[in-house]
């Protein structure tokens, strides 16, 4: 696969070589164990695929090949000999797990199909093996359905989901617990792309179904059950205003009903759930109930919650919409919210170094950096890294909306921000960081408007942070991001931000970065001049061409 990915023509001018390729593949996705597990028909409780250790098996492996395989070799060579294989596969009755390799595999081909009919032959197919008497047969049928509603979304609802979605709810009562655990997962899948006139006729008996599994399920059927239903009560809109109150009864007693830590991903879910649909309904039937909602995730997010806890970072993401349908009316709440925010927001991560026990993750991101001037700065994406930027994206949400509400808190939000703009592990969080700053000017701005003296210091503080941030940014992207919200704030500053002597700093510091980007800009030109001529195998392919381009057109 490694061979074919960097030397794609050497199966483009040999299909015969493609077509073993991929026979080698799907006799790889057929091997697996023949018996199927009761761990697998009932998962444990607490249990999350591919979070409890479970490991990659062949099938999961090889859908992986095909993608690489399609994406490196193209869809019009591939594809005619990709069907080819499904279908054999598929009408092999001897063995489920031929069948099971081919469902698997045709599930990847969606995001590469550009016209919707081509699928037509394989749909009611599909359908027909959601009643397959083996479990794993029904379950790859799912798993098809779920990624091809991602993969062509809208396109692939319209055209089929008359035929889809009554077969997808009779799954619904599949006697075994992890079909119709995947089952609620494909419908939210498909219910991203599908449309209000397809989902209310089903509505009813979709709410019937989703809300045993919630109430009576294992913590997999939970889960997947209350994604499945918010996602269905999104996709009618205002015309779910009848049921909110109801709903909202129904899920906070779920929340009152399932303290166990095996159910605390189920409560992540159902805080995450009330919210969406919360962003869904009408204005007038989501007010009255504004409150006890709030004081819930309130309550949730003062329990005692450890690192691990999957309700963090769904709290994080449910603040933000809560606040964008509450604006003005989220402010009295913020002085018990923003405390644990504040302290997610400036978490400093750690890193485990075998021998050595953990470490700040920015003291070994300064122990291994390269050497080399200029050298681009390491990605490195954590749990905590990533809850650390939702919380940051949070706090600008609140401050975009609440404005002056936001006022009393300036000072410890700008002390985490100024502290980020130079986060060496995250360029998303020092974007974030820098993104935000201008936001805080306007806040100062709308709470104490002839405050000159006020707005100007932080200004001058804030550019002088990014100007500092700048001087050893080596990523294009974060040095547009730092650019613009120097921009900003300065133009929200007002006139007389800046002395004559400090115009003259500033504008040669500005100079200098040009200077730099037109640099950066030559070297390109330059590596792609001398790297596009001679060996063959060494040249650099159209991707790599284009990539530079695209760093070249960045810096303009």
């Amino acid at each position: 696969m490694t061979v074919v990915e960097r030397i794609p023509s050497i199966v483009k001018k040999n299909t015969d070589l493609l077509k073993e390729l991929i026979e080698l593949i799907f006799s790889l996705m057929r091997d697996i164990d023949e018996d199927i597990e009761e761990d697998w028909l009932r998962p444990k409780e607490g249990y999350k695929e591919m979070a409890d250790g479970e490991e990659e098996d062949n099938v999961d492996f090889g859908k992986g090949c095909v993608d690489k395989i399609i994406s490196a070799v193209g869809d019009e060579i591939c594809l005619p000999i990709l069907s080819i294989a499904v279908n054999n596969t598929m009408s092999d009755d001897s063995d489920w797990r031929a069948k099971n390799a081919g469902l698997m595999a045709f599930s990847q081909v969606g995001e590469y199909i550009d016209d919707i009919k081509s699928i037509q032959v394989m749909v009611p197919i599909v359908c027909q093996h959601l009643e397959h008497p083996n479990p794993r047969i029904r379950y790859a049928a799912l798993h098809c359905i779920g990624q091809i509603s991602d993969d062509m979304t809208e396109d692939f609802q319209d055209s089929y989901g008359a035929q889809i979605l009554p077969a997808m709810i009779k799954v619904l009562d599949d006697p075994v617990p992890r079909v119709s655990a995947h089952c609620s997962s494909a419908l939210t899948n498909f219910m991203d792309g599908a449309s209000e006139e397809l989902v209310l006729p089903f509505m009813g008996e979709l709410s019937a179904k989703l809300g045993v599994h919630m109430k009576q399920g294992i913590s997999i059927q939970k889960e997947n059950a209350v994604t499945a239903f918010a996602s269905s009560a999104v996709a009618i809109k205002e015309n779910f205003d009848g049921k909110f109150k109801e709903t909202i009864d129904f899920l906070l007693q779920c929340l009152a009903e399932n303290p166990q830590p095996e159910y605390r991903q189920f409560r992540a879910q159902v805080i995450e759930g009330i919210t969406l649909i919360a962003s869904s309904v009408s204005q007038a039937v989501f007010d009255p109930e504004a409150d006890r909602i709030v004081q819930a995730m309130i309550y949730i997010q003062q329990s005692k919650m450890d690192d691990t806890d999957p309700q963090r970072s769904y709290l994080l993401s449910a603040w933000q919409r809560i606040c964008l349908r509450m604006k003005q009316r989220f402010a009295p709440y913020l002085k018990e919210i923003l405390p644990s925010i504040l302290q997610m927001a400036s978490l400093k991560p750690e890193m485990g170094i075998e021998g050595s026990g953990a470490a700040e993750l920015e003291d070994v991101m300064n122990e291994i950096k390269p050497d080399a001037s200029g050298d681009k700065k390491m990605n490195i994406m954590t749990d905590e890294i990533e809850e650390k930027d939702t919380a940051i994206q949070m706090l600008i949400v609140f401050v975009d909306e609440l404005g002056s509400g936001c006022f009393e808190y300036i000072e410890p939000i700008s002390q985490i921000l100024l502290g980020l703009t130079q986060f060496a592990s995250s360029d998303n969080i020092r974007n974030s960081a820098a993104q935000a700053l201008p936001s805080l000017i306007k806040c100062a701005k709308e709470a104490q408007p002839n405050n000159t003296q006020m707005i100007h210091t932080m200004a001058k503080m804030y550019c002088n942070n990014i100007i500092d941030a700048m001087e050893s940014e080596t990523e294009t992207d974060c040095l547009i991001v730092q650019a613009q919200a120097i921009k900003e704030i300065v133009e929200e500053s007002g006139n007389n931000l800046l002395q004559a002597a400090s115009v003259d700093e500033f504008t040669n510091k500005i100079f200098g970065f040009i200077q730099q980007s037109e640099n950066r800009i030559s070297e390109n030109n330059k590596y792609e001049k001398e790297n596009t001529e001679g060996n063959e195998e060494d040249a650099l392919d159209e991707e790599d061409i284009q990539v530079l381009k695209e760093e070249n057109k960045n810096e303009q």
